[in-house]
């Protein structure tokens, strides 16, 4: 299990992950581990404490090999521990990168905002994804037109509630998004998504016009 960061819409779901299924290790940042003291970061690091789960801190530089060939790697907060100290709590989320075999498919980006997704583009880490989670839920605070050309992705997932309060995901970064023609699909219009990866020769297209809840394409790798 994968904690972004402690903030509840990140958080507090997790409680009942941990009570209900098998979960072999919980992964955070530094800066999560520090907020453990209250909040939802002291609430799920006491039921991992209870059912006996490992709890990990992730920084940058760091991978977690998964089966068959795939693995998460941390590109984000940095390992410096003055550095996380000085990032509020959306900046110091955790950067994942979904990788099979050293090709990017999914980059998932926490609540980081701008000055973070800067840092992290200038410290010349691999972003390339075929599909891009939006940062902070595609927020305008979020919005980075050069993030995504550097990530390249084939299409954008926002996690953002029907009628959020807050308008997510921002019409400036559907707009940029659009201009770019990367196809957005939101959680607000599909409900829950599913990506699926079809590692053959020669997949079927799929229609990315029609709304389904299993997004599936051809993956660019051979």
């Amino acid at each position: 299990m994968f904690v972004s960061h402690t903030d509840v819409d990140h958080a507090r779901g997790l409680r009942w992950i941990l009570e209900h299924f098998s979960v072999d290790a919980m992964y955070w940042s530094q800066h999560s581990a520090q907020q453990s003291e209250h909040g939802e970061g002291l609430a799920i690091k006491s039921i991992a404490e209870k059912k006996r789960v490992p709890v990990r801190i992730l920084s940058a530089g760091e991978a977690v090999e998964l089966p068959g060939g795939v693995s998460l790697e941390t590109l984000w907060p940095p390992q410096d521990e003055h550095s996380v100290q000085r990032l509020s709590v959306n900046d110091a989320s955790l950067v994942l990168r979904l990788v099979c075999k050293g090709h990017g498919l999914a980059l998932l980006c926490g609540d980081v905002k701008r000055t973070a997704l800067g840092r992290l583009l200038r410290s010349g880490a691999d972003l390339s994804a075929e599909a891009l989670v939006l940062p902070h839920h595609g927020a305008s605070s979020s919005f980075f037109p050069e993030f995504y050309s550097a990530v390249r992705p084939e299409l954008a997932v926002a996690s953002a509630g029907s009628f959020n309060q807050y308008g997510f995901p921002a019409e400036k970064v559907r707009s940029e998004l659009g201009r770019k023609k990367i196809p957005l699909f939101s959680t607000g219009e599909y409900g829950s998504l599913r990506m699926d990866w079809q590692m053959v020769h020669a997949p079927r297209p799929e229609d990315y016009g029609a709304k389904r809840r299993t997004l599936t394409w051809p993956s660019r790798r051979p």
